[in-house]
């Protein structure tokens, strides 16, 4: 590999890159091939050879282009206004960039949290002049804003949009100074059970075929597992299979949806008892949603992926979340108890407070257990903002 040294080498190398981002955005990293990319750059395949040695080392050329975007986009930014203005607009230029960047967590790269995460939450944590824990959540909500619009829904965060989500970040969802942030008693999980009433054998089968899938797609991912393989384990036929499912990406779609399913009675569960207090009852949801990806984080991973594998599989599930939360937030809001606004986008600030919670502290690793500090200031975060100082 050479860096260009003439104008027309940057450009072929510039026009790579830019294809390159077009395919990896559409296909996902596994799907695309080089030659598609120099088919669509308009460059033989053997020149391609003289920029990069394969695929990944373009993929990782994008993800330095990512991360120097970044840091100069908040380069000298002070305050949740200019920082959350600055950052929107790097999600409507470098959108694509991120979320082909989320792939990266599948991919044999260098892990996220070293090649750009600890970067950009701790860029962001100066800007704002905040702890890092706390500058964690925050990231987490504005990046779910500009996925919710740049990339699921294909358009720029619209500015009042940007403006109630910033407003949102600056003094949390909660109307009163209630301090519920404080406890962190864990919930319990949901009772062993479920529908334990007889099923006949073609049920019996289909259950084996959705539970082969699920622990091969969550151990080796979906790119990499075939239907022959799924059929194998599960000890059926091809014709069987396809008797039950269309291929493999029905397959797919039935697993987020049983999963997020899952996830519904686990929260569910935790909130029990608590329905007049919304407070409350999202303290518990947050500390279950977290013991959930503890238990489950080998088939989160297949929710994560589809984001990429099968993207209006991954939209789907993340809308679905999106919709409960609007529904539990619009009713808070009519107890009074959480801030009058737009429930859409507290939903996308809960959603995506949280998700960085449980990337960076479950799968990720972080710690046998999430700290308490760390725990309490994510929550209160949640609850007040960044007004809770």
């Amino acid at each position: 590999m050479r860096a260009p040294v003439t104008r027309r080498g940057t450009k072929t190398r510039e026009r790579l890159l830019e294809r390159g981002v077009q395919a990896f955005t559409r296909q996902g990293f596994h799907t695309v091939s080089v030659a598609s990319i120099c088919r669509a750059a308009r460059v033989a395949n053997g020149s391609f050879y003289q920029y990069f040695p394969d695929k990944l080392a373009l993929f990782q050329a994008l993800v330095e282009r990512l991360r120097f975007t970044f840091t100069q986009t908040l380069r000298g930014a002070r305050g949740i206004d200019e920082t959350g203005r600055r950052l929107f607009d790097f999600f409507d230029e470098a959108g694509s960039l991120f979320q082909i960047y989320r792939e990266a967590e599948f991919l044999a790269v260098p892990h996220p949290r070293r090649t750009f995460y600890d970067e950009a939450v701790g860029t962001l944590a100066a800007a704002l002049d905040i702890d890092e824990g706390t500058a964690w959540g925050v990231f987490g909500a504005l990046v779910m804003a500009g996925l919710h619009f740049g990339v699921w829904e294909g358009r720029s965060v619209p500015n009042a949009i940007r403006g109630e989500m910033i407003e949102v970040v600056a003094r949390g969802i909660a109307a009163g100074r209630d301090s519920p942030w404080q406890d962190l008693t864990w919930p319990a999980p949901p009772p062993p059970g479920g529908d334990t009433a007889p099923v006949g054998k073609g049920e019996q089968t289909r259950r084996a075929i959705v539970a082969t899938a699920r622990r091969l797609f969550a151990g080796q991912g979906y790119p990499a597992t075939h239907v022959a393989q799924i059929t194998a384990a599960a000890g059926v036929g091809l014709g069987t299979f396809y008797g039950h499912f269309s291929g493999k990406r029905e397959l797919l779609a039935h697993l987020t949806d049983s999963i997020r399913e899952e996830m519904r009675v686990w929260v569910r569960a935790a909130a029990a008892g608590a329905a007049d207090h919304p407070l409350e009852v999202e303290r518990r949801m947050f500390l279950a949603f977290l013991g959930f990806i503890r238990r489950h984080g080998d088939v989160y991973r297949i929710v994560r992926e589809a984001e990429f594998a099968e993207p209006d599989i991954g939209r789907r599930y993340y809308h679905g979340i999106h919709a409960d939360r609007i529904a539990f937030l619009s009713r808070a809001q009519a107890l009074g108890q959480v801030r009058t606004g737009n429930p859409s986008v507290q939903a996308c600030y809960l959603m995506g407070v949280e998700a960085l919670a449980g990337l960076r502290w479950v799968l990720w690793h972080e710690a046998d257990h999430p700290p308490a500090g760390g725990l309490q200031a994510t929550l209160r975060l949640i609850f007040h903002g960044l007004a809770a100082g």
